[in-house]
């Protein structure tokens, strides 16, 4: 039986984006959760416990975290964010 999924090509081209915000106390350390282009969250879509971890970094905003900033996430099959090679 084969349990591999296949992404359908609209979807493996589509851009993704995360909401992170930034650890204010540990460099390098943050909470990311997926979201459309403008940083909308669905948390209807989050399991119950990544969406529990998004209401939690949002109440500590200004505390422990940063403002969240959109970032474009690696997988997106962008030619400007992939390596260029010289020919």
């Amino acid at each position: 039986m084969n349990t591999t999924q296949h992404r359908r090509p609209a979807e493996s081209s589509a851009a993704r984006y995360e909401l992170r915000f930034a650890d204010l106390n540990r460099i390098g350390r943050a909470l990311a959760f997926p979201c459309d282009e403008t940083g909308a969250v669905d948390v209807s879509a989050l399991s119950p416990t990544l969406g529990e971890s998004y209401r939690r970094a949002r109440s500590r905003i200004g505390r422990d975290l940063s403002y969240p900033a959109v970032l474009l996430t690696r997988s997106v099959a962008d030619p400007l964010l992939q390596n260029r090679e010289s020919p």
